[in-house]
């Protein structure tokens, strides 16, 4: 069996003024660190045995605080960051629909062949994320009863392989809610995956079930 944890960052500077932040190397803001710090801590009483991140420091930053408490090396993953925007990326929604009203209709269908403007297509996205996803799911070790891969990653990311898992159509991938800080567990037992935790942030209120 293995057993996978996938985690959304935590909160990011500017948050509240909803911008696209997708390969830009956006820092966590301050409630984030906080709230880094509360996933390393929850972490740290789990039996993780592997880290994997992306390489963009909203991600890595969280886990390295969690690789750190459990001595645990983070192997950085450049395939994991968030999908390229283009030259949408630090725009604001309300910009973006000014600029290019079509183009923001366009993408809010989530068609596959949708590229954003001078960056990556769903397509593409969906390529990458999905080998190098596989790949961990093919080389990493087996996990037991209790045992965790953790997987730190970005909000569309995550979308993605529960999209995937799930056969949900892209044009409907945003119906996947993922807050910051989002815990999200998926079993494997012979090749065949159960979600079973999605969207889940009990550990920033201490309510979360052994």
């Amino acid at each position: 069996m293995k057993r996978l944890m996938l985690i959304r960052h935590p909160e990011v500077l500017d948050a509240e003024k909803l911008r696209f932040f997708g390969a830009t190397d956006v820092p966590l803001s301050q409630l984030g660190y906080k709230q880094a710090e509360q996933l390393a801590d929850f972490l740290s009483q789990r039996r993780v045995k592997a880290v994997y991140c992306s390489q963009l420091q909203r991600a890595k930053h969280t886990a390295q605080l969690a690789a750190d408490r459990l001595e645990l090396t983070i192997n950085i993953i450049p395939e994991l960051q968030e999908i390229n925007c283009g030259r949408w990326e630090g725009n604001s929604y309300q910009e973006i629909v000014n600029d290019d009203e079509q183009l923001y209709q366009d993408w809010l269908k989530m068609e596959p062949g949708f590229r954003f403007p001078e960056g990556e297509s769903l397509a593409e996205f969906n390529k990458r994320v999905m080998q190098e996803y596989n790949r961990i799911l093919s080389t990493s070790i087996e996990t037991q009863a209790g045992e965790l891969i953790v997987i730190v990653a970005h909000g569309g990311v995550i979308k993605l392989i529960l999209a995937n898992l799930l056969g949900i159509k892209w044009g409907q991938v945003n119906c996947i809610k993922q807050d910051f800080g989002a815990l999200n567990i998926i079993e494997y037992q012979d090749g065949y995956g159960v979600l079973r935790l999605m969207n889940d942030t009990c550990y920033l209120d201490g309510k979360c079930r052994d």
